[in-house]
């Protein structure tokens, strides 16, 4: 804890010396005002692009837009230059004025006529196109009007962007709306993932940075997000970039990666391989490229993980081919395939509330095995105006080995009594899985203002898996509860057939005037074979048990028809702002039918289930263009929960007497009543931004599927079981506010996360209802100043609570409380080095238990060499104090449980790594 102080200390210092090193502008600054009308009809020109020049050697200076009355401001002007505004819109002639703003920091050029015709400007030759254009909706930057210092990358092109922020979460926003994609020439680059294009592609490479609103579509009739997309320059439609790296560290510590990107205008290909024993795991291509990026950011899913259950040596491999034939088709071939070694050795503690007492179980965990996973898919699409077609292929193939021992104390709370449980478990299991999905989408034009071109969805999904297990258990128990050793072969394969059929606009042949019919009916019939195969051993060899071997072939039909209607209402004022209002009714039916027919007798059933589920929902929408943008959203959603095979069929099995779980035959399906309001506003301004989200559920559950808990004493177990009891609530608040100021070179972010959650479920003990109250609360508070590129600092600190209290003529209390502190230095102040340090601070009390607390410190020092800085040497020292602890709490209905399990622990490393990067047509 005193390390902690000590480098909150140290970091706080630097910041304030960063803040008071930060010197005011040498050169005064001003402002510029006017207004750009037409000279002819006297009318205002509406984003027209007003950009400032030094009149000596034509650099641009600052730029804005003109507002939807005519009007510009500009700040950020040297009151000394002599200097050149230049007007320029699509249609006019190009108009210039010379100005020096004198001792005056604002100057007001009142109103500023502009010629319609071809553009013509003689007096000067400007040598930059302007840094802005606008092309009906479409939003058009010229990158090389931005200065950037070399080897800048795009995401530092959009930073300079006006509008653009990007968030510490990698969120990026243009005036106040979400991005949902960034394209490259038009395509999805390296499958789409922002970090690959803005973190890869150099600056220098990019003609232009086009933000388009997105178009809406039949199932999202109101959207409120933009696309980007990078036009490459014809020089640089060919490229290469990757990633070469190798580290060693102490304790026989070891990281590498390897990874190769090459694009053309129809290709892109990836092959790429990593291996670590750093608790670094990657489950497909793109976290691993997203961890090879030239410019990385704070950011990213591969990282040495200190949460990580146990040690993990990692090892994978892949590629990926995606072929564009035309504008309209592609071809995409993806394998990856990857190998985890894991040791885990974990100490639990459990608290549980059952009946009038409190039962504590604690248990000790050695676990030791591999995992192996193949991933292959092949997917074909074709896009085209409103319609596309595709379909896909993929073949997964997962084998794993396990070792396990345990050793369990359970502790009766009444009697005193304790019984300890050694428990072996040896296994081996394979899961190969073959789906095939097919789909067409037909939408309708919304560009026109009558949409009567027909509409639907057609889609298909075939599954196939099949699964196979051998495991040997063997379980010890103290007393007079003798032992329990068997040997289990299972087999099991899963056939899912899905089919959805979707016609919309349905409402054109009964002439229903601005009121949508869609006609929906969705179709899965499932089959489910299993063969279970247990075996009791014994001195005289393997006998069957009768009670846990069954063959049972499970089929469920579950279809849910629905005609949904949908209501728009819209105001309009070009340019200024838009209302969307859209109030949609679901009218959902479903129908269930499951049955099983099974070797045991008893568990052969057949029934039907059907239930009415109308969902309504309203959606408000108020755009007040660039200053905010606000969504109103309130619905009904009803559910209808149907019961697992497993929860129907389960066969207690003696081997782990604790947990015994049985099946509820009778078990039927619960309701769900579910209320959402949620509040979206985004705000934009030059100095201030914020994105403020609210969202508010309650639900009512009838007929609640609850955990029916048989505890009669030590001796017997703990046998579990589902059952149908009376009414439950529920009730959820999630609250955010990200914002950002934007002070010239500085900018400071603060965030604020809220989530209560309080739920009110029954359960049954030894036959009596019980009613159990939970409540929990996640609190998050986070702020970072960054200075340039040259310094970042940010804190973040979080605290949860859990309490749920079990009650009826007493009542019993279990309580979790966690809080956890990070703190982030990033230093860039000399060229070409990066200066890093981390801290996390722990603290964690369960019920009745002690509190823990742990440091985790991490610092990181790395240099680029070359012009190009291609070539990088980096040492990182990851938990200097040789504090890290593994702690997970878990919080449920009536138990809250510790694990401490084994982790990362202090080592240093020194890596090399070069960035391949070649962007030319030579290629």
């Amino acid at each position: 804890m005193r390390a902690f102080l000590l480098t909150l200390y140290l970091s706080i210092n630097l910041l304030a010396g960063a803040v008071a090193q930060t010197k005011p502008d040498s050169v005064k600054l001003g402002r510029l005002n006017g207004r750009v009308m037409d000279s002819k009809r006297n009318f205002p020109l509406i984003s027209a692009t007003a950009t400032i020049y030094n009149l000596k050697t034509n650099d641009i200076i600052n730029y804005g837009l003109t507002n939807p009355y005519g009007y510009f401001s500009i700040g950020s002007i040297p009151v000394t230059d002599s200097l050149k505004l230049i007007i320029s819109y699509i249609g006019y002639k190009d108009k210039m004025v010379r100005f020096k703003m004198g001792q005056s920091p604002v100057l007001d050029l009142k109103t500023v006529l502009v010629d319609p015709g071809a553009i013509e400007l003689n007096e000067v030759t400007i040598s930059s196109a302007p840094p802005v254009k606008i092309k009906g909706d479409t939003v058009e930057f010229n990158a090389d009007a931005f200065k950037l210092k070399p080897n800048a990358v795009v995401e530092d092109l959009l930073r300079n962007l006006p509008g653009v922020i990007i968030w510490g979460d990698g969120k990026i926003t243009v005036n106040g709306k979400n991005v949902s994609k960034i394209l490259v020439d038009g395509k999805p680059f390296f499958g789409g993932n922002f970090k690959i294009a803005t973190q890869n592609l150099p600056n220098q490479i990019i003609d232009k940075v086009q933000v388009t609103p997105d178009k809406p579509t039949d199932n999202n009739p109101i959207v409120s997000t933009v696309s980007v997309n990078l036009t490459l320059k014809e020089k640089n439609k060919k490229g290469l970039f990757g990633k070469a790296s190798a580290g060693l560290g102490t304790g026989h510590k070891y990281d590498g990666n390897l990874s190769l990107n090459y694009f053309t205008p129809k290709m892109e290909l990836t092959a790429l391989g990593a291996g670590n024993n750093v608790n670094k795991v990657a489950d497909n291509i793109t976290t691993l490229l997203e961890d090879a990026v030239f410019k990385p950011s704070r950011s990213t899913e591969y990282l040495p993980d200190f949460n990580a259950l146990g040690q993990n040596k990692f090892l994978s491999g892949g590629f990926n081919l995606s072929r564009s034939f035309s504008n309209k088709r592609k071809l995409n071939i993806n394998f990856f395939r990857n190998n985890i070694d894991k040791i885990i050795e974990q100490n639990y503690i459990g608290i549980s509330s059952l009946a009038n007492e409190r039962r504590i179980d604690s248990s000790i965990t050695r676990k030791s095995g591999t995992d192996i996973g193949y991933r292959f898919l092949a997917s074909y699409e074709q896009n085209r105006p409103n319609s596309n077609f595709g379909i896909s292929a993929k073949i997964s193939k997962d084998i794993g080995s396990l070792e396990e021992r345990t050793k369990n104390i359970i502790n009766d709370g009444s009697s005193q009594l304790s019984i300890v449980n050694n428990f072996k478990n040896n296994g081996f299991d394979t899961d190969e899985n073959i789906a095939l999905s097919i789909n067409f989408d037909k939408s309708a034009d919304y560009s026109k203002k009558q949409i009567k071109n027909r509409s639907y969805l057609f889609k298909y999904t075939l599954s196939y898996d099949k699964y196979h297990s051998s495991n040997e258990r063997v379980s010890e128990y103290s007393g007079q509860l003798g032992n329990v050793n068997r040997e289990y072969l299972t087999d099991h394969s899963k056939v899912n057939n899905g089919l959805e059929y979707r016609y919309r606009n349905i409402g054109r042949f009964i002439k229903l005037q601005g009121i949508q019919l869609d006609l929906i009916n969705r179709f899965d019939l499932n089959k489910f074979s299993r063969d279970n195969r247990v075996s009791d051993v014994t001195g005289e060899g393997k006998i069957s048990n009768r009670f846990l071997t069954n063959k049972d072939n499970y089929w469920m039909v579950d279809e849910k028809p629905s005609l949904l209607m949908k209501k728009r209402f819209s105001k309009l004022f070009e340019s200024r702002y838009s209302k969307d209002l859209l109030i949609s009714v679901d009218l959902q039916a479903r129908f269930v039918n499951q049955k099983n027919t099974a070797m045991i007798n008893t568990l052969n059933f057949n029934r039907s289930f059907s239930a009415f589920l109308p969902n309504v929902e309203a959606i408000y929408q108020y755009n007040n263009v660039g200053r905010f943008n606000r969504m109103l959203k309130a619905a009904y959603a009803p559910q209808m929960k149907v019961p697992s095979l497993e929860q129907l069929v389960a066969l207690p099995d003696s081997s782990d007497l604790y947990n015994l779980r049985k099946g509820n035959i009778h078990l039927r399906p619960e309701y769900r009543h579910e209320f959402i309001l949620s509040v979206i506003q985004s705000s934009y301004s030059k100095k201030a931004n914020y994105i403020f989200s609210l969202d508010l559920k309650a639900g009512i559950v009838e007929k609640s599927i609850i955990d029916s808990i048989d505890y009669r004493n030590t001796i017997s177990g703990t046998t579990y079981s589902m059952a149908n009891a009376g009414a439950s609530n529920y009730a959820s608040i999630m609250l955010t506010l990200d914002k950002t100021y934007m002070f010239k070179d500085k900018q400071v972010m603060p965030t604020i996360y809220m989530g209560l959650n309080r739920s009110n479920l029954p359960r049954y003990i030894n036959g009596s209802l019980y009613q159990t109250n939970t409540f929990s609360t996640i609190l998050k508070a986070g702020l970072s100043y960054t200075y340039k590129n040259l310094l970042l600092v940010s804190a973040n600190h979080a605290l949860s609570f859990f309490r749920n209290t079990q009650f009826q003529s007493e009542y019993y209390t279990n309580i979790s409380l966690s809080n956890i502190t990070t703190l982030n230095f990033t230093l860039n102040q000399f060229k070409h080095c990066t200066f890093n340090i981390n801290v996390k601070n722990t603290d964690s009390k369960l019920s009745n238990d002690r509190k823990l607390n742990y440091v985790l410190l991490n610092s990181s020092i790395l240099y680029r060499f070359l012009k190009s800085e291609q070539l990088e040497m980096k040492f990182s020292a990851l938990d200097i104090l040789k504090q890290n602890r593994n702690v997970l709490i878990d919080q449920f209905e009536n138990r809250v449980t510790r694990s401490e399990i084994n982790s990362l622990q202090r080592y240093f490393m020194v890596s090399l790594s070069y960035y391949p990067r070649l962007f030319n047509q030579q290629l």
